[in-house]
């Protein structure tokens, strides 16, 4: 799955947006994740990854993890996971037909984006971060504002 910018003004310089992919490979009941980001502003994360079933209202999210990005806007980190139970949500690997970069954040956005297929569902004004991620965030914001005050 091909990752491709979505929101502007992530990109490290003008002429390079964004890019990136998403791998899944099935083996032994297992499957193994995958994720491969460039030309990210490290100051504009943290990045998080979600697999996405959008034939589903509300959406079926898996909250796969951060991906950490260095100072040239790179990352790449994977998971695994049984296959029948993603992130332990209790899906399929197959259920999943989005892989989005998140920014996770007052106002989320999502700077990258990858499409099972051809067709583009579109999910973003579905997409909602959960009470104990939203919590967490709260949390990170105080803690970033307050690291800023001190300097």
């Amino acid at each position: 799955m091909i990752l491709q910018e979505e929101d502007k003004g992530f990109g490290m310089a003008i002429d390079k947006q964004p890019t990136g992919y998403t791998k899944i490979e099935n083996k032994n009941g297992k499957c193994k994740i995958t994720v491969y980001v460039q030309n990210l502003i490290k100051e504009k994360g943290p990045y998080v990854c979600y697999l996405i079933d959008t034939t589903k209202n509300p959406l079926y999210t898996a909250r796969l993890g951060e991906v950490p990005v260095d100072d040239t806007g790179r990352g790449e980190i994977w998971w695994e996971y049984r296959e029948d139970n993603v992130a332990d949500t209790g899906l399929n690997v197959d259920k999943f037909n989005v892989s989005t970069i998140v920014v996770e954040s007052e106002e989320t956005s999502f700077p990258l984006v990858g499409y099972v297929g051809k067709e583009r569902a579109s999910f973003k004004d579905r997409f909602v971060v959960k009470r104990e991620q939203q919590k967490n965030l709260k949390k990170r914001l105080k803690l970033k504002l307050k690291l800023k005050m001190k300097f």
